[in-house]
């Protein structure tokens, strides 16, 4: 984890302009390290499902951190302020680093870290836009996202390809009675 740590720097900012020091912020929660820019079409379109998510999860368990494609300090500021969440603080060259650092190849992208630091995926969007559910329950309640994650695909390989929101919940219900070992 300390890696991660020291990629996106020691500090991090609200919209409020607080800072908080980025170990206290995110040590032992789940992550996810969201890229962005207002001037971008598809991430003014996810940026309010990734608000209505984020919303939902316990954050004593999960925290994002907005790393901003932003051309300006001004349209950093309007977008940023739309988000509940923390960023790193806007400088321009230090993001677009960490946009090649982080292999980013288009926005918005969302990438998902566990609790101990280990990359779950870089299809943090897809998996908050299709499975939004089994992302919440792995969240809230600590299980291992990717065990459960490849329990899913597992699921979809046995059938058309997809997986329901039945499957979907009756996995659920087998965590939340402790069936699976």
């Amino acid at each position: 984890m300390s890696n991660l740590y020291n990629i996106i720097g020691n500090i991090l900012i609200d919209k409020n302009g607080n800072n908080y020091n980025t170990i206290n912020k995110l040590n032992n929660k789940y992550i996810a390290i969201y890229f962005s820019a207002k001037w971008c079409g598809p991430c003014k379109q996810f940026t309010p499902k990734l608000v209505d998510f984020y919303n939902k999860i316990d954050k004593n368990n999960f925290e994002l951190v907005f790393i901003s494609l932003d051309k300006n300090l001004n349209e950093f500021n309007m977008y940023f302020n739309e988000m509940p969440w923390l960023s790193i603080p806007y400088d321009k060259n230090n993001s677009e680093s960490l946009s090649e650092m982080f292999n980013i190849d288009g926005i918005p992208t969302l990438q998902l870290y566990d609790n101990h630091g280990n990359l779950i995926s870089t299809y943090g969007k897809d998996i908050v836009s299709n499975y939004e559910n089994i992302l919440l329950t792995c969240i809230n309640k600590k299980y291992n996202f990717d065990l459960l994650f490849k329990t899913v695909n597992l699921i979809k390989g046995q059938g058309d390809g997809r997986i329901s929101e039945n499957d979907s919940n009756e996995l659920i219900t087998i965590l939340n009675s402790k069936q699976l070992t």
